[in-house]
């Protein structure tokens, strides 16, 4: 009967997977939720996460596991391993983990990793990579291209793919080779958010992951690698480092105390913090004399934004804009110079966490507070708090708090905001601007009071 049961569940699955080679299957879900929570909020989130706790029940994840553990069996010591990261840049950032969990199962191996060529100088330097590969895009098609290329031109022996977007038959011809998808992780990744209250932080399930499924293939006599994991981490030239000091002494503001940087751009309308609460935060911190200067961030997906956020605020002596066309290595940069970082869940939240090396290896100040606020997407995947054990700690060495609205329609889907077609956007209800405020205003009044 459980056989049964369980060859019934696999059977389906598979039936899954093959709808979803006819279009993106998690697009369809999260636009078809976002109709349902429009109309009923409450009632659409339970539907939602009922549907995605059955598609990522313990029976397809145990079966996800398996085949993953029956191409691990068959690995014989590769000599050249290729990981391929998400397109975006945060999760370009987070997803190194798996290369720790790599070269500490196959310490003689080399691993190439594939990243999007705007995170490239972020990872570059990253001493566990043999060679960073900035030959991912937006554009799904050219990284296609660009990756089945790489593979039959490098002869690699074992590759993981963590690209939604790049499918096997897209990438690969070779059935024989030892290929590993993103599936187990992300369906491990979901059902621990809908079931568990235990860490659930993308980077530390990814190290997870991998590294308990080559725990069987330790190999005698290697040294393992120093696991200090679930930080993620970057490399800055000193280019850009010169650069973002430079950008400072322009605006006599090198070696200052009381530098705020704050972020008011986001990928999505459903990530990006509303423009009112913007608008209170930057107007109390503006008046705090704790608050030396405001650095702030010019708009991308949505350009002039910084502008307009000047022209709703009374007095914006305090505020340096940030140029557009500064590059995000020295953006990175510019973020360690500073004491507060503030900003919704985007790719600069991960860089401002992480903990930032220069291209020597030397560690860098470190000590910039992230303060994040939540709207659609999970803080228990992507977020970072000192102050809760359900969340990462980030690679800083100050703390950091993020602060989660209590929409009653967020759902697993939310997490894929750029297919979400929500219309009422109840994404930051609950969040009140003046709390986060206080919040950084008394962290550097006491970081002032010490120093």
């Amino acid at each position: 009967m459980f056989e049964g049961n369980f060859s019934l569940l696999c059977s389906l699955y598979d039936k899954l997977t093959e709808l979803a080679k006819s279009f993106y299957f998690p697009n369809a879900i999260a636009s078809g939720s976002s109709k349902i929570t429009d109309t009923m909020p409450k009632t659409g989130r339970y539907i939602t996460n009922g549907f995605s706790a059955l598609a990522t029940n313990i029976f397809v994840i145990k079966h996800l596991r398996k085949n993953d553990l029956k191409i691990v069996k068959k690995l014989r010591n590769p000599k050249k391993i290729l990981i391929i990261g998400d397109l975006n840049i945060g999760d370009a950032v987070n997803l190194q983990s798996v290369i720790l969990a790599g070269k500490k199962a196959f310490p003689q191996s080399k691993i190439d990793y594939a990243v999007n060529v705007k995170a490239y100088n972020l990872i570059a330097n990253n001493p566990y990579v043999n060679d960073t590969l900035n030959i991912l895009s937006y554009d799904i098609h050219t990284s296609r291209k660009s990756v089945r290329s790489l593979i039959y031109s490098r002869k690699y022996n074992f590759i993981i793919n963590l690209c939604p977007f790049l499918e096997k038959d897209s990438i690969v011809d070779d059935e024989q080779l030892p290929f590993m998808d993103y599936k187990a992780l992300s369906a491990n990744i979901i059902y621990n958010e809908l079931w568990g209250n235990n860490l659930n932080h993308i980077s530390y399930q990814a190290y997870n992951y991998f590294s308990n499924l080559f725990s069987k293939l330790k190999s005698n006599g290697n040294p393992e690698t120093d696991t200090n994991t679930f930080k993620p981490s970057i490399w800055l030239s000193d280019k850009a480092i010169c650069k973002a000091k430079q950008f400072l002494q322009e605006n006599a503001l090198i070696n200052e105390k009381g530098i705020v940087l704050f972020n008011p751009d986001a990928t999505s309308i459903y990530s990006q913090i509303p423009f009112e609460i913007q608008v209170n935060i930057l107007k109390k911190l503006c008046q705090s004399e704790f608050v030396k200067a405001i650095l702030l961030t010019s708009g991308h997906t949505y350009a002039g934004i910084e502008e307009k956020l000047i022209k709703s605020l009374p007095n914006c002596s305090k505020i340096t804009i940030v140029p557009k066309d500064m590059t995000i290595d020295v953006y990175a940069a510019l973020i360690d110079f500073c004491d507060v970082f503030v900003t919704s869940d985007t790719g600069t939240m991960h860089i401002a966490a992480a903990k930032k090396f220069n291209e020597l290896g030397s560690e860098l100040r470190n000590k910039t507070a992230v303060f994040s606020i939540f709207g659609a997407t999970s803080a228990r995947m992507y977020g970072y708090d000192s102050y809760n054990r359900h969340f990462l700690k980030p690679g800083q060495d100050v703390p950091s708090k993020l602060y989660i609205s209590n929409a009653i329609c967020r759902n697993v889907t939310c997490v894929n905001k750029k297919a979400k077609r929500c219309k009422k956007i109840r994404c930051f209800d609950g969040i009140n601007g003046s709390e986060v405020a206080k919040d950084i205003i008394n962290y550097l009044s006491k970081e002032q009071i010490v120093q």
